[in-house]
């Protein structure tokens, strides 16, 4: 749900897509898609790996931020052709696609939020690491989770 508008709500689609409604006006769904230089490089696991896992609007009000298996988008609600910042978050998963999609794993989805002032973004990763993003800097910084020891930061 929209942070300052009750009638506007997005969702994510497994077909590498976003969804905008508003409630108010009939049949009003406009898609945000993948920009023209991800659609030149598409192969078995694009549409695989660009799966929106997660989705949620900046408090802002301006942006939306949805979560793919590898990255991250910040879209400009008025800008659908592209998103404005594209983080990656799993990097080293680029090169073992192919094993974690015998195994399934490529269909995992990992949920995201923003902070109150929209300048961080939280997701999950695997082996108990979670990433906090400055998404003014573009600066990710990756912890992990540990109930043995202290959480570490790398």
């Amino acid at each position: 749900m929209h942070p300052t508008s009750d009638t506007i709500f997005a969702y994510g689609m497994n077909t590498c897509e976003l969804g905008l409604c508003d409630v108010r006006v009939s049949g009003s769904t406009g898609v945000l898609g993948f920009g023209m230089e991800t659609r030149s490089m598409k192969n078995f696991f694009t549409d695989m790996v660009a799966s929106v896992g997660g989705i949620d609007f900046l408090k802002n009000g301006r942006c939306i931020i949805s979560r793919e298996y590898l990255n991250i988008k910040v879209w400009d609600m008025a800008n659908t052709k592209q998103p404005i910042q594209n983080i990656c978050v799993q990097d080293t998963l680029k090169s073992k696609l192919v094993n974690l999609f015998e195994n399934d794993n490529i269909f995992d989805k990992f949920s995201i939020a923003s902070s109150p002032d929209s300048s961080t973004v939280l997701t999950g990763n695997y082996n108990n690491n979670f990433h906090l993003i400055d998404v003014n800097e573009g600066r990710n910084i990756q912890y992990e989770l540990s109930f043995h020891n202290k959480t570490v930061n790398r």
